[in-house]
């Protein structure tokens, strides 16, 4: 027991019941003398439990609860009263507080000056908020852990659907028309559902990049209904609800329109036989206040993306965890458990959040929290060098390349094998490097002008951002396409913009490849003569 003693007569009861009401933690107290009767009931245990004090004090568990609670209350009195030891309970859901709040419970025995009980004394603190912390900390580290796995197998998984798809396309260019071709096209249609799923992982990890730009939600959402009502099924009623005047998003369009479908999907999967999914908008602007309670967001405006469906809802227990990678509900053979997993990716890569509020039986609303764009982003110019092209025709004719001279750096031999082909078929003249090292060497090493350099971003040795460098090294700026699978921080977007290329992103159509080739050389041919 702590001194008192130099403070003298300042310690008074008073003194005492004005320092226990301002404790954080919620303090009850019951005389065992007394039938256990409450004789301390403070101000953080009327805000805990909405009760006032004088509602209880003077009374018995048996006159405030009901009877199961009550016995409850009274079976732990009595051990501390039997034992004397200190009874702690952690992380239960208690009848002292609000539906749903998780505390700790201390109870122990105070005893008088003759060793006699005096009191049965509970202090009671809600960590409600700390468990909600704890577990957003636990979902952060099994999302760093899986991302790190799943953009690892996107990034192979790319560069095998690189070689599927190309060499695909070049088969289906040279095949007549008929079944060979028919064939074909199954092919090349299951290799871009695969390339759906790699950019699901991408998303997932947050390795793929978020090109953000001032976006009309509402208008992306518009152009998209007709597909997703193709989609969706005859069986499912779509209803749009925009909110209208909205202040433009801070958001990737790619990414956003996956993210509708992925939940638009996903509600329809809620509903084996049928319903209706509402798709809203609104905006918030969210306080100091709001985001110390949700500590993923920082306070200003946001745009929102709502998603409602009248399916079987989500019992509470699931709701923390369908967001995490792999976690389905659904029957095998309908679904990996992406979908949901790779929508939080991509809100929290835009620097939002994504929540859903459900009861069983009453159906799920998901509601994705945007960035609003405080002011207009500037807009590329049509010849950007980040600008993506359309794929150009299906056969280009041999003589588009003219006999330009192309360094291919790529260290996946079937990849460089595709790249080298598609350019030659195409005219251009191929220089094969397997890494950033020997890129530079044959680079040093030609005796003629190199018109473009097509260096993957990942390569061992030396990547190809220091490749580039090194090429560079004090001359005129080369041009150069990157090509990768994924992002691994190689390439910043300050650099992106100070050199006289772009990236291009694998899985690359062939067609893809020969428009981007052939506007960056045509850039630098215009450069040359002046115009």
């Amino acid at each position: 027991m702590a001194d008192l003693s130099p403070i003298g007569d300042a310690v008074t009861p008073e003194l005492i019941a004005r320092i226990v009401d301002l404790m954080p933690a919620g303090v009850l107290a019951k005389d065992p003398r007394r039938d256990l009767r409450y004789v301390i009931w403070n101000e953080a245990m009327a805000t805990m439990t909405g009760i006032e004090a004088a509602t209880v004090l003077g009374h018995t568990d048996a006159e405030i609860y009901p009877p199961e609670i009550a016995r409850l209350h009274a079976d732990a009195d009595q051990e501390v009263l039997e034992t004397g030891r200190l009874l702690r309970r952690e992380g239960q859901v208690s009848q002292h507080t609000i539906a749903g709040h998780v505390v700790n419970t201390s109870k122990l025995l105070l005893r008088d000056g003759s060793g006699e009980p005096a009191l049965v004394l509970t202090l009671i603190e809600d960590v409600t908020e700390q468990r909600r912390l704890e577990r957003q900390v636990l979902q952060a580290q099994k999302m760093e852990a899986v991302s790190r796995l799943a953009g690892g197998i996107a990034h192979d998984f790319n560069n095998l659907l690189q070689v599927i798809m190309g060499y695909g396309e070049l088969t289906r260019g040279d095949l007549p028309a008929g079944k060979n071709q028919q064939d074909m096209d199954r092919i090349l249609k299951a290799g871009s559902q695969a390339q759906g799923v790699v950019s699901q992982l991408l998303t997932f990890s947050r390795q793929e990049f978020v090109r953000t730009e001032t976006l009309d939600l509402e208008d992306l959402i518009e152009t998209q209904l007709d597909v997703l009502r193709r989609v969706l099924g005859e069986d499912m009623s779509l209803e749009w609800r925009p909110a209208g005047n909205l202040p433009p998003a801070l958001a990737d369009p790619e990414h956003m329109r996956q993210v509708l479908l992925d939940l638009c999907i996903n509600a329809r999967d809620a509903m084996p036989g049928g319903g209706t999914i509402t798709i809203g908008t609104s905006h918030d602007l969210l306080d100091e206040a709001w985001c110390l309670r949700n500590p993923e967001l920082n306070p200003g405006h946001y745009v929102n993306l709502v998603v409602s469906d009248t399916g079987m809802g989500i019992p509470p227990e699931l709701q923390t965890t369908i967001f995490e990678p792999f976690f389905t509900t659904k029957n095998v053979g309908s679904g990996g458990g992406l979908g949901l997993a790779a929508v939080y990716a991509a809100a929290r890569a835009h620097g939002g959040s994504v929540s859903v509020g459900s009861s069983p039986g009453e159906g799920a609303t998901f509601t994705v929290r945007l960035p609003a764009a405080d002011a207009p982003a500037p807009a590329l110019e049509t010849d950007s060098p980040h600008a993506v092209s359309a794929p150009t025709a299906a056969r280009p004719a041999r003589d588009v390349g003219r006999g330009r001279l192309v360094l291919v750096a790529e260290d996946q031999d079937e990849v460089r094998e595709l790249c080298a082909s598609i350019l030659e078929r195409a005219g251009y003249r191929v220089l094969r490097a397997s890494d950033g090292v020997q890129a530079v060497e044959m680079f040093h090493a030609c005796t003629e002008a190199i018109d473009l350099l097509l260096l993957d971003v990942v390569m061992p040795r030396l990547n190809g951002r220091d490749a580039y460098e090194a090429m560079v090294d004090g001359r005129d700026p080369i041009p150069v396409i990157f090509c990768s699978g994924y992002d691994d921080n190689i390439l910043t977007r300050d650099f992106l913009l100070e050199i006289p290329g772009e990236l291009l992103q694998k899985p690359y159509h062939p067609n893809e490849l020969l428009a981007r080739v052939a506007t960056t050389c045509g850039r630098r041919a215009r450069a040359d003569s002046g115009d």
